[in-house]
């Protein structure tokens, strides 16, 4: 007798426990060739009722699943953008700061953005 099975036997009356035996020999035989799981219930006369049935272990998972991302979420969880700096204010070469972003000091105000000629303040967020 299964370990597991010990709760079944003593819900069920003595008179039926050769017919409960006949039935666990047959589930547990046929858990261990499928390998899958169940979850069952008995009545008082020892019938057992499969209440639920576990997935086939050799079935293909799913891999990772791709979902679609969109452009603000996939935005969002990137890395912080450079600055902004126009074209007129980029410079060739090395900058004085070592950003290597173009800027060069006196051109580049920190807190202020430059927009066709016009100096406009950064958004707060």
């Amino acid at each position: 007798m299964e370990p597991e099975y010990i709760s079944l036997y003593r819900h069920v009356m003595v008179l039926y426990w050769p017919w409960l035996w006949w039935q666990l020999r047959i589930i547990t035989r046929w858990r261990i060739e499928t390998g899958r799981a169940l979850l069952i219930d008995t009545d008082r006369r020892g019938n057992i009722h499969i209440r639920a049935i576990g997935d086939d272990p050799r079935a293909p998972r799913p891999g990772v699943i791709k979902a679609p991302v969109s452009a603000r979420l996939a935005l969002a969880l990137s890395e912080p953008l450079p600055p902004f700096v126009p074209l007129s204010q980029r410079t060739l070469g090395s900058s004085a700061a070592g950003s290597g972003l173009g800027l060069s000091g006196p051109q580049h105000t920190l807190g202020r953005r430059r927009f066709a000629k016009t100096e406009a303040p950064i958004p707060d967020t």
